[in-house]
């Protein structure tokens, strides 16, 4: 409030400056207007500025605080305890049952092949063979020894041949692979043959009788 009352004094100040301005002005200027004036201008007045009024400053109104207001505390709540949880037992994990191996079943040797003995091998056609024709299948086999160089050999058709039938006594018993082959009859040589029975016929341009089993027969 001072400062406007201040204000106005100052406005007020600068009004009556100017008013008085106007009176002190150059008296040898010419009038403006041509007419003569009838009687002399009133001299102004000075209007006295009015005093400033010296506002009231407003009291300060006393703003009363509001009293705190006592905020009841919150009761605390009974958070309840947790109730423990039952920890599992751990489960028993099952021992997985033993596999048995199966035992290999055993493998059945095969059992060995019999090799069957080769059957006799007919002796080839020779000489021997044509001159005992006659006999057939009475001649069992014929065997010659010969004396000078001890060697045995023989004319096997039936595969029955016995060394030890032939060898004379106290001479050694070749063994059969020693025993050579018997492919002709010679005149004048004894020949052993061996048949299975008794039988009379014509050999070499003679009759000869054979009895079963073994016949000392010189040859002609």
């Amino acid at each position: 409030m001072k400062q406007l009352a201040l204000l106005v004094l100052v406005g007020l100040t600068i009004i009556g400056i100017l008013a008085c301005g106007d009176e002190t002005a150059d008296p040898t200027e010419a009038p403006v207007s041509t007419v003569a004036p009838t009687q002399p201008a009133a001299a102004p007045t000075d209007t006295p500025a009015p005093p400033p009024t010296d506002t009231p400053a407003p009291e300060p109104t006393a703003t009363s605080m509001p009293e705190p207001t006592a905020t009841p505390a919150p009761e605390p709540t009974a958070t309840p305890a947790p109730e423990p949880t039952a920890t599992p037992e751990p489960t028993a994990t099952p021992e997985p049952a033993p596999t048995a191996t199966p035992e290999p079943e055993p493998t059945a040797t095969p059992e060995p092949t019999a090799t069957p003995e080769p059957e006799p091998t007919a002796e080839p056609e020779l000489s021997i063979a044509a001159d005992l024709a006659p006999l057939g299948d009475n001649l069992l086999w014929v065997a010659y020894f010969d004396n000078r160089t001890q060697k045995l050999s023989a004319f096997n058709p039936s595969g029955t041949f016995s060394p030890e039938l032939v060898v004379p006594p106290q001479q050694p018993v070749p063994d059969p692979s020693e025993v050579g082959r018997l492919v002709e009859l010679t005149a004048g040589k004894i020949y052993t043959f061996f048949v299975a029975g008794n039988q009379t016929v014509e050999l070499n341009g003679q009759s000869i009788t054979f009895y079963k089993g073994l016949n000392p027969i010189v040859w002609k």
